[in-house]
């Protein structure tokens, strides 16, 4: 039967997608990753952003840079969030080939769960928290805490011929309202720049009816189901994330208003 997946409920603080500006840069650029996070509750949160290719276990190539890592406190929706890369990686790419992978790692917690981002409030974070924060997560609880990273490519490529950025466009027009149970699909178009995209939904309630949609001919229907009861909302929020082979990516998101009938 049809239905909501549970997997796509966002029932707890989570970074839903970090969508850089490009997913192919050179050394020494600016990259503006977009952090969508899902929160279920009114809870604070801080948000703590940075990059770090490793020189060894314990030292970021990032330590020549005035800034290491962005920390915002009282964060929601959505944030841009600017990062250097440092010119020091064109000397790696000489050595190595003409590109290599960097992560942009977010974490995001409830206020005062996580001792990295009280310490990145300080300014004392050690290089060697930064290189490896999945090991970090297992002192921490498992409720109000998520981290994700989003990997992108650095090269001397002309920009013309870099990676790109899948791009969406809502085709179907959103309900003013929706009731309860009631599918609702969502039609996009996708310019895909020839790669391989499948798009993956989340909501702060109901659910979308599979955990992955591919993309086809740069078109894909991707179908949410309202909840069975309201439980005190009123309104909900829908994301669509879209990620190509190469690593591009793209968010859509908007709010539906749940008026509280049956369909």
């Amino acid at each position: 039967m049809p239905g909501p997946k549970l997997e796509t409920l966002v029932d707890d603080l989570i970074v839903v997608a970090v969508v850089p500006d490009a997913p192919e840069i050179g050394p020494g650029d600016a990259i503006v990753s977009e952090v969508f996070l899902g929160q279920p509750n009114d809870t604070p949160v801080d948000l703590l952003v940075w990059t770090c290719l490793p020189l060894d276990e314990e030292t970021c190539l990032e330590q020549v840079l005035e800034e290491r890592f962005t920390v915002l406190e009282g964060v929601s929706g959505s944030v841009a969030v600017e990062r250097e890369i440092p010119t020091q990686i064109g000397g790696i790419l000489s050595a190595i080939g003409e590109e290599l992978p960097i992560f942009v790692w977010s974490l995001a917690c409830e206020a005062g769960l996580c001792p990295l981002i009280e310490q990145a409030k300080t300014g004392e974070v050690a290089d060697a928290d930064l290189i490896n924060p999945i090991e970090g997560l297992k002192t921490l609880p498992f409720d109000g805490v998520s981290l994700a990273y989003r990997g992108v490519w650095v090269s001397e490529r002309p920009v013309e011929e870099r990676r790109k950025n899948p791009e969406v466009d809502l085709q179907s027009a959103l309900p003013q309202e929706v009731a309860l149970e009631e599918r609702v699909s969502l039609q996009f178009d996708v310019v895909s720049h020839g790669e391989q995209v499948d798009a993956y939904g989340y909501s702060l309630s109901g659910g979308f009816e599979e955990i992955s949609f591919r993309v086809f001919e740069d078109q894909v229907t991707v179908d949410w189901f309202a909840p069975e009861e309201l439980d005190g909302q009123t309104e909900t929020q829908l994301w669509v994330v879209f990620q190509s082979e190469s690593g591009g990516t793209a968010v859509w998101t908007d709010q539906l208003v749940l008026n509280g009938e049956m369909q």
